[in-house]
């Protein structure tokens, strides 16, 4: 299990993701002095009576060019843009069509007890984001020389329930190193930006489109 640990921070207009690609003082901290591009396509599963929802996880199973990975999430909060949550993840070979496709390890360990691991899985939604990263080294706040944290742009859309959604995001996901530097950055790129704290994930966003009188869609 990994802590997620990141700032997600909105946009005004999505124009301002290409400003921030090319920003001296982002590409200067970036490790390889560029932003690498790539498609991430995630579809979010669970059985047809939501009882991962109900069980407050998300269950995704995502594409990244070539490669694919499925995992949970949860245990999780977004506060002023600020989000922490539990993280299991593993790679995949094959479809995920029921929770017993998958790998034995961490994740397949996280399916929580009382959900029949052969009941089908089906799609409860899509996101669909062409993401500009890199890995941003800052300078150490404390006791660490420096800080590693993880820059993407992302620019795509949430489909659920029938609906769309268009996104436009900058997440910092700290890898290595000091919490406080990165705030420090987060918050130098809002004082020359016209950035606001995200009030979700993508998959509370994406639980936004469903019925808000239905409390299993309340955002994790």
């Amino acid at each position: 299990m990994a802590l997620e640990q990141e700032i997600k921070l909105t946009p005004t207009d999505p124009a301002v993701l290409d400003q921030l690609a090319d920003d001296p003082l982002i590409l200067s901290r970036l490790s390889d002095k560029k932003l690498i591009p790539e498609q991430v396509t995630t579809t979010y599963l669970d059985t047809p009576d939501h009882a991962l929802l109900k069980n407050r996880l998300a269950f995704r199973v995502r594409q990244t060019g070539n490669q694919w990975s499925a995992g949970f999430k949860g245990n999780g909060a977004i506060d002023g843009g600020v989000l922490r949550l539990d993280e299991w993840e593993t790679p995949i070979s094959r479809e995920i069509t029921c929770l017993n496709d998958l790998p034995e390890g961490p994740v397949r360990k996280q399916i929580p007890a009382g959900i029949n691991p052969v009941t089908p899985l089906v799609p409860l939604m899509v996101t669909d984001i062409r993401r500009h990263h890199g890995l941003l080294i800052l300078p150490g706040e404390t006791t660490q020389p420096s800080t590693q944290v993880e820059l993407a742009l992302d620019h795509g859309e949430i489909r659920a329930n029938n609906a769309v959604k268009m996104l436009a995001e900058v997440e910092l996901e700290l890898h290595s190193g000091d919490w406080s530097s990165l705030v420090a950055f987060a918050d130098l790129l809002t004082k020359h930006y016209p950035l606001t704290a995200s009030v979700h994930s993508k998959f509370a966003w994406g639980l936004t489109l469903f019925d808000p009188e239905d409390t299993c869609f309340s955002a994790l």
